[in-house]
């Protein structure tokens, strides 16, 4: 009778308990529907119930960001890249997260992640936006454009406050990756700051003349030289004077005179890969409007060349010492910036 009492007893509990899916597909869609049914009492659902009515004289409340949440064997189409719709309509970010046990797991790391890179994209764009509009300003100028400005870019770009993002997850069964578009509509992009406190600050330059010595256009280096010291001149604000400018003939003016010197030597030091080396002196005198002397500077830009100088022709020659230029002015931008502006601003 004991027994019989103790298997009646194990029976009603097998038949009270609910059995838990064995299956992993079965347990993912009975995970999915309480992910709804959390979505659902937080608000969040695709398809929220009715707002209660509002006061009168209340504001609506700001509606909440979109969340859907889908699963598959299938990854969607935006896993390699970025929808169409995310050219014109959206600014898009996406984000994968590997090894996640169950959809729920890996959601805040994946829209953590997402948003940081939806961030990013949108700061990039606009830094290549400013990058163009100060390219076609300089060649609409009539300059090379050759001059980068990644630095002061960098501090132009516009901070975009991210707002209302919808975000959609994918969890894909057999990679057990978490994956996360993250979708913003765009507002009018914001523009990079105008150049007003530019212009206020250049009012304490004097306008400035560019004149070449006689032996500035060494070895036809002049051009490149006096183009880089314009468009220094131009970023800081300097009015540049060309030719004869009446305007400007009752206000003071400074003048930059350009001087170079190159020449290309045999190399006898203990580095025998090279045979040669490359010098260029860079020279810079200012002047006042009557031609009296101010200030002077000279730099030195040397670079090591693999043949001997007199196996190089005529253009080989032109070449190395254009590069040695270039080496020069990059190396000495600081120093010739601060040249210019100690000796130039009023």
């Amino acid at each position: 009778m004991l027994r019989f009492g103790w298997l009646l007893l194990v029976l009603l509990l097998v038949a009270c308990s609910t059995p838990e899916p064995s299956d992993p597909r079965a347990r993912l869609v009975q995970a999915e529907r309480q992910q709804q049914a959390d979505l659902a009492a937080a608000g969040l659902s695709e398809t929220p119930a009715a707002p209660p009515a509002e006061a009168e004289g209340q504001h609506p409340a700001p509606a909440a960001a979109l969340v859907t949440l889908k699963s598959g064997e299938v990854p969607p189409s935006w896993q390699r890249e970025l929808p169409r719709a995310c050219e014109m309509e959206f600014w898009c970010g996406m984000a994968f997260v590997d090894n996640c046990p169950n959809p729920n797991s890996c959601r805040a790391e994946a829209e953590t992640r997402a948003r940081n890179d939806l961030r990013k994209r949108i700061a990039v764009r606009i830094r290549s936006r400013t990058v163009g509009r100060l390219y076609r300003e300089l060649d609409s100028e009539g300059e090379s454009g050759s001059r980068q400005f990644e630095q002061e870019i960098r501090e132009k770009v516009a901070t975009v406050e991210l707002k209302d993002v919808r975000f959609a997850h994918f969890y894909w069964i057999p990679k057990r990756q978490h994956m996360v578009l993250a979708r913003m509509v765009r507002s009018p992009e914001p523009e990079a700051p105008e150049a007003e406190e530019e212009k206020t600050a250049a009012a304490d330059w004097f306008p400035v003349r560019l004149v070449a010595a006689g032996n500035a256009e060494s070895e036809g280096l002049g051009q490149g030289f006096r183009e880089h010291l314009a468009l220094l001149l131009r970023e800081q604000g300097a009015t540049l004077l060309e030719g004869d400018d009446k305007a400007t003939a009752s206000r003071s003016f400074r003048i930059l005179t350009l001087s170079l010197s190159a020449r290309i030597d045999a190399h006898k030091g203990q580095f025998q890969l090279f045979r040669g080396k490359a010098t260029v002196y860079l020279t810079l005198t200012v002047q006042d409007a009557s031609g009296a002397p101010l200030a002077r500077k000279t730099w030195t830009a040397r670079r090591f060349v693999a043949e001997a100088p007199e196996q190089l022709s005529a253009s080989e020659r032109q070449e190395v010492l254009r590069k040695t230029l270039e080496k020069g002015l990059k190396e000495y931008e600081s120093e010739l910036l601060i040249f210019l502006r100690q000796h130039l601003q009023s």
